[in-house]
C-alpha cells in the first residue's frame, strides 16, 4: 500500500511539473503579450505598435510589434500565412475552414518576431537591430486597403478587410521617430510575407530616402497566376502605384524587376525558395485546377 501511495505521490508531482512546464511553453508563445510601445521604449524589449483604425481580415483589432535595438539599423519583417485572391478562398480563412487558405486574425503569434532573425542570440547578426515586424491576417500579401464582400460558409453576406497596406503606413508612422535614418536597411518576409516584401519595397524604402545600405530579401514566395493583376487592382485594392507593377503571373519577379528599374544599384536584391514549399505547392494547384 505505501509503495502504491508512493508511486501516486511521484505520479502526481511529475503531472504538476508537466503542467508547469505546458504553462511556461504557453506563456512564451501562444499565450505571450507584449505592452503596449511607449514613448521610450527599453531596448531589446518587445512592444505592441496599435494605432487606431487597425483592422485583421475578419474585422477583429489588428497590432504590429516593435524592439528598439541597439544599433542604428532597421528590419522591416513581413510574416506569412496564407492568401486570398476571390470569394471562394475568401470565405476559408484559417479560423473557419479545414481547408483555410489565408490568416483571418492574428492567432496570438507575436512570439514569432523574436524567433529566427528577431533572436537576440549571439550567434544572430541582427540581434541589436530594431525591428517592426507586421503578423498577417488580411489575406492580401500585406498591400491591401479595400474591404471585399463574399459570402460565408453559412451562406450568409460578409466582408473581408484587406488592410494590409494600411496596417502598415499605421504602424510605420507610430514608430518612425524611434529609428530615425538608420543606416542599413533589411526588408523581408517569409511565404505570404516575402510577397509582401517584394510589394511593399519600394514604399518601406521611401521612407529612409538617407540610407545608404538597402537590402531586400524574399524568403520562400512564387506562385504562378495569371489573374495577379485583377487580383492586387479589384480584390485587394492595393494602391495604384503598387498595383500596376504587377503585369504578369509571378507577382514576384514583377516587382523584383519594378523595384530594380526604380532603385537600381542602390538596393541588394536576395530571393530564396524551394519546390519542396507545401505550402505553395498546395496554393499552385488550386491556381492550376
Amino acid at each position: 500500500m505505501k509503495k502504491l501511495k508512493r508511486i501516486l505521490a511521484i505520479l502526481g508531482i511529475a503531472l504538476v511539473v508537466l503542467a508547469i512546464a505546458v504553462y511556461v511553453a504557453l506563456k512564451m508563445t501562444f499565450l505571450e503579450e507584449f505592452p503596449q510601445l511607449i514613448e521610450s521604449p527599453k531596448q531589446g524589449k518587445w512592444y505592441e505598435v496599435t494605432p487606431d483604425g487597425l483592422l485583421c481580415a475578419n474585422g477583429d483589432p489588428y497590432h504590429a510589434v516593435f524592439r528598439k535595438g541597439k544599433e542604428n539599423k532597421l528590419i522591416v519583417y513581413f510574416f506569412g500565412g496564407g492568401v486570398s485572391v476571390d470569394k471562394y478562398t475568401a470565405a476559408r480563412g484559417f479560423s473557419v475552414s479545414d481547408e483555410g487558405f489565408y490568416s483571418d486574425n492574428e492567432d496570438n503569434l507575436d512570439f514569432y518576431a523574436r524567433l529566427g532573425i528577431g533572436s537576440q542570440s549571439e550567434g544572430n547578426p541582427f540581434k541589436d537591430w530594431s525591428i517592426l515586424a507586421m503578423p498577417y491576417s488580411t489575406g492580401d500579401f500585406h498591400c491591401g486597403t479595400g474591404d471585399f464582400p463574399y459570402t460565408d460558409l453559412q451562406g450568409k453576406p460578409a466582408v473581408l478587410h484587406h488592410h494590409g497596406y494600411t496596417n502598415f503606413s499605421k504602424a510605420l508612422a507610430m514608430v518612425e521617430h524611434l529609428v530615425g535614418n538608420p543606416e542599413a536597411l533589411l526588408v523581408t518576409g517569409f511565404s505570404a510575407g516575402g510577397f509582401g516584401s517584394a510589394l511593399m519595397a519600394d514604399e518601406v524604402i521611401s521612407h529612409f530616402p538617407k540610407t545608404p545600405n538597402i537590402t531586400v530579401f524574399v524568403d520562400s514566395s512564387v506562385l504562378l497566376y495569371e489573374q495577379w493583376a485583377k487580383v492586387a487592382h479589384e480584390v485587394w485594392q492595393a494602391p495604384k502605384a503598387i498595383a500596376d507593377r504587377v503585369v504578369s503571373d509571378n507577382i514576384t519577379l514583377d516587382c523584383l524587376k519594378a523595384l530594380r528599374r526604380e532603385r537600381g544599384d542602390a538596393v541588394k536584391i536576395l530571393f530564396g525558395c524551394s519546390v519542396r514549399d507545401e505550402a505553395l505547392c498546395n496554393v499552385q494547384v488550386y491556381f492550376d485546377e
